[in-house]
């Protein structure tokens, strides 16, 4: 995911399609992937890419990597939390 969000912040602007087989499995399961990398829940993730993909379905195995994933992303954030940002803040 780093190399993507190095892309990302060179081209503020730039579009992600994927493309798949369909839009079900691998393809959803990467688009709800990267909707969490995105500090969405797997739930809100998954509801956005389906709204989307009426057709959009994950396997037992899928749903169960999402879930790791999602394990993962919670106990990650809770070992790094994020630094303060006090560019905002005053001399005084």
């Amino acid at each position: 995911m780093r190399w993507l969000e190095a892309e990302a912040d060179e081209v503020p602007s730039a579009v992600l399609y994927l493309h798949g087989a369909g839009g079900r499995g691998r393809t959803t399961t990467v688009a709800v992937a990267l909707l969490m990398h995105q500090d969405l829940r797997l739930i809100e993730a998954e509801e956005l890419v389906t709204r989307a993909w009426r057709a959009a379905t994950l396997s037992p195995a899928q749903r169960a990597f999402l879930e790791d994933l999602a394990t993962h992303l919670a106990e990650t954030e809770v070992a790094q939390p994020e630094l303060a940002d006090v560019s905002a803040a005053g001399d005084g």
